[in-house]
């Protein structure tokens, strides 16, 4: 769509103030010029000639052409325009140029329309479009991110990126499918590349409900006998498509499986780059070596202290730190998904040196078996009777 934008400031704009200072001003002249050279650059964007006018142009503007040629004048005396001359079926003739400032005057050129009407027909080309869609899914070819079709605000909205800016289309390897934040980064970024570097076709593309939707319907489809994968999964615009898409989501690891980072207490306890000794009395709680990550002590030490027998920890006698073992063994945090899983399964990760020296707190701490302190009733007052 051709369009001609004025800058907020345009009406004191100093191009426009300047002609105040000829010698022929009035005090008409301001609003007169102002509005003469807004009716040429709408009919320049109108038309197409980027800002160029001719003087035919000038005088059916102006109303007569001796008004035109004083407006012309006018015009280039303040800066509005320059002349210069151009060829036009095979003639030689004066054209007066617009002044180019996106702050002051801007208009869509040809280049610009006619790019935009080349790419509205390739997006509604079905013999580029479809194989396209079914190539790369939902999920966009720059980022992997998964993108919502019919969006036309948010940068996860759904777009088609031609690979050969500003030129038609010839091949579906010429399109992609992109979400709005990267096809805007790429615009006019003569480092797109760069910046934007193209992901291979996803091995496995994700289909949302509506996107199969809309390829079963089609017409191209339908008629073709092409076949329409199902779709997969819920799909939230903006994460990952997934393993597809050359840069997978990282999955968390199940730290309850074998080998998934967790060993036990009766694998190799020599193993680990960071192997610290124990002196039985380091560490906030002392263990046996057969404990997780709290353990009793004899009675006397740790933050509870307790017979070996109640709660969740488990008896010690004062012959190992935090880890539980003479030698701290390098493990991860304690999973305990299983209540009759032994605690040896989920040993912590020990720290270079030997801890914290001393015995925990003093003292005897609370018994964890102590039953809480009853909470005070509220006595209840007589009810008065009253007097009849």
């Amino acid at each position: 769509m051709a369009w001609a934008r004025f800058g907020d400031t345009s009406a004191n704009h100093p191009t426009v103030l300047a002609v105040l200072e000829h010698e022929d001003a009035d005090d008409r002249i301001v609003n007169e010029l102002f509005g003469f050279v807004a009716r040429c650059s709408t009919q320049s964007a109108a038309h197409l000639t980027d800002y160029v006018i001719n003087r035919g142009t000038a005088i059916a503007l102006a109303g007569s052409m001796a008004r035109a040629d004083a407006l012309l004048r006018l015009a280039m005396w303040a800066g509005y325009m320059v002349e210069e001359e151009g060829v036009v079926d095979g003639r030689t003739v004066k054209l007066y140029r617009i002044v180019e400032d996106e702050e002051f005057i801007h208009l869509r050129t040809r280049e610009e329309i006619e790019w935009e009407r080349q790419r509205k027909r390739d997006n509604s080309n079905p013999e580029l479009i479809v194989p396209v869609r079914l190539r790369d899914g939902d999920g966009c070819r720059y980022c992997g991110c998964v993108v919502r079709w019919g969006d036309q605000k948010s940068p996860q909205g759904a777009t088609y990126d031609h690979r050969k800016p500003r030129r038609r289309a010839e091949t579906p390897e010429d399109v992609v499918v992109a979400c709005r934040a990267c096809n805007s980064g790429r615009k006019d970024n003569p480092n797109a590349d760069l910046d934007y570097p193209l992901l291979p076709p996803p091995t496995r593309a994700r289909f949302a409900v509506s996107t199969v939707q809309w390829l079963r319907e089609h017409d191209y489809v339908r008629r073709l006998g092409i076949e329409v994968p199902e779709p997969t999964e819920a799909l939230r615009p903006g994460a990952h498509a997934g393993d597809g898409y050359f840069r997978p989501a990282p999955r968390p690891r199940d730290l309850s499986k074998p080998g998934q980072g967790t060993t036990t207490a009766a694998s190799d306890r020599t193993s680990g780059s960071r192997t610290n000794e124990g002196d039985g009395t380091t560490g906030p709680t002392a263990g046996n070596g057969t404990s997780g990550q709290h353990n009793p002590g004899d009675g006397t030490t740790g933050p509870t202290a307790g017979n070996g027998t109640s709660g969740q920890h488990n008896p010690g006698d004062g012959t190992s730190g935090r880890d539980g073992d003479s030698a701290g063994i390098e493990q991860d945090w304690p999973i305990l998904t299983n209540p009759d899983q032994s605690p040896d399964s989920g040993i912590r990760k020990s720290r270079d040196g030997t801890g914290r020296v001393g015995k925990g707190r003093g003292g005897k701490g609370r018994s964890p078996a102590s039953p809480p302190a009853p909470m005070p009733t509220k006595r209840s007052r007589p009810r008065r009777r009253k007097n009849r």
